[in-house]
């Protein structure tokens, strides 16, 4: 899993807020930030039922594992669009960018959940001592 998921929040905030001055020849695409953070979410879902069912056995490891990093690549690919969308469009409106934050809020909880049940798996697999609070 890369840091890259704790830095969700802030993917589109320098472009979410509000500007006097709009930027020359870049269109606004707050729609297609907000479907990408919506998609985001579904794929951070499919990691998360991916990490639970992990269960470490020798005979299902090679599969499982597969699938976690599938799914981790996927919410990195997703994050790496929406910042580039987020790049590339023109300063929101003050709802555009109040239904951007929104949604990006709105992923702060499961990303947490699923590093949180990540991090127990390996603690648990590994007996890691460094895992305890």
């Amino acid at each position: 899993m890369h840091a890259s998921l704790f830095l969700l929040p802030f993917i589109a905030l320098s472009s979410a807020l509000p500007s006097l001055a709009p930027r020359q020849g870049q269109e606004d695409k707050s729609q297609l930030l907000l479907n990408e953070i919506s998609q985001l979410g579904v794929a951070v879902q499919e990691l998360d039922a991916d990490v639970k069912m992990f269960d470490g056995s020798p005979f299902t490891a090679l599969p499982q594992g597969y699938n976690i990093i599938r799914s981790a690549m996927k919410v990195d690919d997703l994050i790496k669009q929406s910042t580039k969308t987020a790049k590339e469009s023109s300063p929101f409106t003050m709802t555009e960018s109040r239904n951007v934050l929104i949604a990006l809020a709105g992923q702060i909880d499961p990303i947490m959940d699923t590093l949180n049940t990540l991090k127990m798996k390996v603690c648990r697999e590994t007996g890691v001592v460094m895992c305890s609070n």
